[in-house]
């Protein structure tokens, strides 16, 4: 049991050694760099038997969960090229996996659901192949500490006034 008053650190079983953290920390920042991203997206799109490059895979993704949302936002908010968004959604939209451009943003075509949903499986077919040997407890655990740390990383990217933000497109 978990005494009253124990940290959440504690409660969660994190790790609190600073090698540890280290560790974490520097895994996390690989994770987040546009080469690794990339590749990540590569690779998902090979299992997936997917023809896709990795800004239209992900571009697809972001439309699946944001229909609607004008690419340009899509640029902005993820400080993304937005060329490199253009050429992506050139291609969806050739393909007939987006619709076709409009005031109101994308929605996925019948096709591009499918693609999207094939991604989706590969994916969590690979996560699923790098946890198996996890307990169901350590994976509530991680993903606790990945949710926590994507919502910090999430307000801290809103908090960047405007200005300071649109210098990275």
């Amino acid at each position: 049991t978990i005494a009253a008053g124990a940290g959440l650190g504690e409660g969660f079983a994190m790790p609190c050694d600073d090698d540890s953290l280290t560790q974490i920390s520097h895994g996390l920042s690989v994770l987040m760099q546009r080469d690794t991203q990339r590749r990540i997206l590569e690779r998902i799109a090979e299992r997936a038997g997917v023809d896709l490059r990795p800004a239209a895979c992900w571009l697809l993704s972001q439309i699946g969960k944001s229909p609607g949302v004008p690419v340009s936002d899509f640029a902005r908010r993820y400080g993304v090229d937005r060329e490199r968004l253009a050429r992506a959604q050139d291609d969806l939209e050739r393909r007939g996996l987006i619709s076709p451009a409009t005031p109101a943003g994308h929605v996925l075509m019948l096709a591009g659901q499918e693609v999207n949903e094939r991604l989706r499986i590969a994916r969590r077919e690979r996560m699923g192949e790098l946890l198996a040997d996890w307990s169901p407890e350590e994976h509530r655990q991680i993903a606790e500490i990945l949710r926590r740390y994507a919502s910090d990383v999430e307000g801290e990217r809103l908090s960047v006034p405007r200005s300071a933000g649109s210098s990275r497109s």
